[in-house]
């Protein structure tokens, strides 16, 4: 503030006139409406310094989440190789029993082992994909968790700048709307037609605006955004109110200059809409609003709530069972992993495939219009 009364006491002495101790109060006071503006300002500097983390976290954990799904689709990749070498193993151990059946002195642990170690590497291939798609659904998880969290930045941000908007707005407002004095000097010229009388009034009327101006030209220049004031100052503000004035003096100089010297008492009125206008903001943003609510969180997918939401967007919840482990659904081709299967669809009809190796297939046609459950049982082959 220091540095900003200077300036001030020095347009004092280049223009002549000074503002009353009703003003400089006033001007002092406004050092400690400042604080509740630079508080919100740090508020908001620090929000979004941790919404700048919070959307490096939620890439990062995006980044995971696709990393874990190209993992998956390698896994997935690999059962059909896996497949191929567990039938081979067995075409291997069906032709060597019929061989013994012809020579009984044949051995059949070497084929039995060849077939035991295929089907548990595709067992662990099995495994694997289970424990991969439930370290997808826990970073999926994490993801949404993630978002939340940058929404939830966002919107404390918005909320800062709105506060911080009608913080700035109502200190402009204070700090334009003041009473003060004025002294000044002004000088005029007669013309050569206008009688004495006529000149000396108009003389007092050129003093009093000139005062109205310089009164409103030094309160918008100790405003504390003076430089963003001044770009949006107009033509058509309204000048300050003439409560009293004096003149203190006058007298004609030299050809016909009449010069009187005034004090005069102003108020200057700006309106709310004005302040924030001159800030260059829209009135919208110049008004306080309620915080808003925090976002719901998300249920999961087997609840009654999570149904209840997914209902009311067009989607129900798909569940899958089976009397096997280490089983793979297709739904429409697509594979979803094993059982247990909770999966929210569109409503539709869709083709649904439960699958293991050595078991017969399931399939079923399910029109999802409701949520449904669907229990597979894929009988072991014999063969």
């Amino acid at each position: 503030m220091t540095g900003r009364h200077e300036a001030i006491h020095a347009i004092d002495d280049m223009s002549r006139f000074r503002i009353p101790v009703l003003l400089t109060a006033l001007l002092a006071w406004q050092g400690v409406f400042g604080q509740d503006i630079a508080d919100i300002q740090s508020r908001l500097d620090a929000k979004q310094a941790a919404s700048a983390d919070l959307k490096a976290a939620l890439a990062d954990r995006q980044q995971a989440a696709k990393a874990l799904e190209a993992e998956l689709q390698r896994l997935r990749a690999g059962v059909s190789d896996l497949e191929q070498r567990k039938q081979k193993a067995l075409e291997a151990m069906d032709a060597q029993y019929k061989r013994i059946v012809a020579d009984p002195s044949l051995e059949l642990s070497a084929a039995q082992a060849g077939y035991r170690e295929a089907l548990a590497a595709l067992q662990r291939q099995r495994q694997a994909i289970a424990a991969k798609q439930q370290q997808i659904a826990q970073a999926g998880q994490q993801v949404e968790q993630a978002r939340r969290a940058t929404d939830e930045a966002d919107r404390a941000m918005d909320e800062l700048r709105q506060g911080l908007d009608v913080a700035r707005a109502e200190r402009l407002h204070r700090e334009l709307n003041v009473e003060g004095e004025i002294k000044l000097s002004n000088t005029i010229t007669c013309k050569r037609n206008e009688t004495i009388a006529a000149c000396m009034e108009r003389g007092r009327a050129a003093a009093l605006e000139q005062a109205r101006q310089r009164f409103s030209d030094r309160l918008y220049a100790a405003a504390t955004e003076a430089e963003l004031v001044a770009r949006h100052r107009g033509t058509g503000d309204a000048a300050p109110a003439l409560i009293d004035s004096k003149v203190t003096d006058s007298g004609f100089r030299g050809q016909g200059d009449y010069r009187v010297e005034l004090q005069a008492r102003l108020r200057n009125e700006t309106s709310p809409a004005d302040a924030c206008r001159l800030l260059g903001l829209k009135p919208a943003q110049c008004r306080a609003r309620a915080p808003s609510a925090p976002a719901p969180a998300t249920a999961p997918a087997g609840t009654a709530e999570a149904q209840a939401a997914a209902a009311g967007s067009g989607e129900h919840l798909l569940t899958v069972r089976s009397n096997v482990y280490y089983d793979e659904v297709f739904i429409d081709g697509v594979s979803y992993g094993s059982t247990k299967l909770d999966v929210l669809l569109p409503a539709g009809e869709y083709d649904v495939e439960v699958s293991k190796p050595g078991h017969a297939s399931f399939r079923q046609r399910v029109k999802l219009d409701r949520a449904q459950t669907v229990r597979a049982d894929l009988p072991e082959l014999t063969n």
